[in-house]
């Protein structure tokens, strides 16, 4: 009598010891697949949130931005607990450049941009030194909002 050979892996049933393999099929060269849509936005515009990135926590933010025309020309917000800032910038592309007034003195934003959905970069407050510039990230959340028809009045 002649035992039989012991099931590989997890397959069911047991294989014959005896029996030959089955024909391979001859290789086939590999085809490219279709390209994905990408899941990027196709402007800066939309609410961005933004981390600055201390070296003992993260303070949450959000960029509220409006990207004018085909130019690098920006617009919009940066909203601190609650409170927006107006701020004006560039981007060309893949750099950006954002300042925001708060109060008296000015934020300044530099960076660059991945495919209108993620930013990283340095920011520096005006009255502060160059060496106490702190790390940000910010990814694009959403379409900016539509603006609230106006109400007629009775």
């Amino acid at each position: 009598v002649t035992p039989t050979a012991a099931p590989r892996g997890r397959r069911r049933g047991r294989t014959n010891a005896n029996a030959s393999p089955a024909p391979s099929a001859a290789p086939s060269a590999p085809e490219p697949t279709a390209t994905p849509t990408s899941p990027a936005f196709a402007t800066l515009d939309g609410t961005w949130e933004v981390q600055l990135q201390y070296i003992d926590h993260t303070d949450y933010s959000y960029f509220d931005l409006r990207q004018n025309g085909a130019g690098g020309e920006l617009t919009g917000s940066w909203r601190v607990k609650g409170k927006p800032y107006p701020l004006t910038g560039t981007y060309d592309g893949r750099l950006i450049h954002l300042t925001v007034t708060q109060g008296a003195s000015n934020v300044a934003f530099n960076g660059y941009v991945e495919g209108a959905s993620d930013m990283v970069g340095l920011t520096n407050y005006e009255d502060k030194s160059a060496a106490n510039q702190t790390a940000f990230t910010a990814e694009h959340r959403g379409t900016p909002r539509p603006s609230p028809a106006p109400r007629r009045k009775k």
